[in-house]
């Protein structure tokens, strides 16, 4: 089974997990029923490989492009859930919109693509700043800014990450 459905990727969500666990466990009936994306990501789950599942888990924390350049091989051959950059990689020479689009090529083969995560919290943690501009902290934010705004402006820099990957 490949764990993607009309153009959407799911993932091993933490919600999901933990309806897997709780439905392993045999905890009790009065449980909520979940959402389609949970029941999928669920079902998704269930379909995997116990090396697959323990994988999902697993999200290599990557500080050079070098590293970088060596995820397809471990996304496949040790079933790696995802990638992080970590320090200065997104401005480091050789870096680029492609970088994690090329690090994650060829995983057409693995059942669930590779997840892209990045420390984005504003103020000092903010892998991205110097390419997409700082954040607020979450202090700023509160101070400042209105939950739409706060929706907004985390909205659009998604965005921004979604072309990296």
């Amino acid at each position: 089974m490949r764990c993607q459905t009309a153009g959407v990727r799911p993932r091993l969500t933490l919600a999901a997990a933990l309806a897997l666990v709780g439905a392993a466990a045999g905890a009790g009936s009065a449980q909520a029923t979940p959402s389609e994306p949970v029941a999928e990501s669920a079902t998704c789950a269930a379909s995997l490989s116990i090396e697959d599942q323990a994988g999902q888990t697993i999200l290599a924390l990557i500080s050079t492009p070098a590293q970088l350049e060596e995820m397809a091989e471990l996304f496949s051959q040790h079933h790696i859930g995802g990638i992080a950059p970590l320090g200065d990689l997104v401005t480091a020479p050789g870096f680029d919109e492609g970088s994690f689009g090329r690090a994650t090529a060829g995983l057409d083969a693995v059942d669930v693509p590779g997840l892209f995560a990045s420390d984005e919290e504003g103020g000092t943690v903010q892998r991205f700043r110097d390419i997409f501009g700082p954040l607020p902290t979450a202090r700023r934010q509160v101070e400042t800014m209105s939950p739409a705004e706060v929706e907004s402006m985390y909205a659009e820099y998604g965005a921004q990450l979604a072309v990296f990957g």
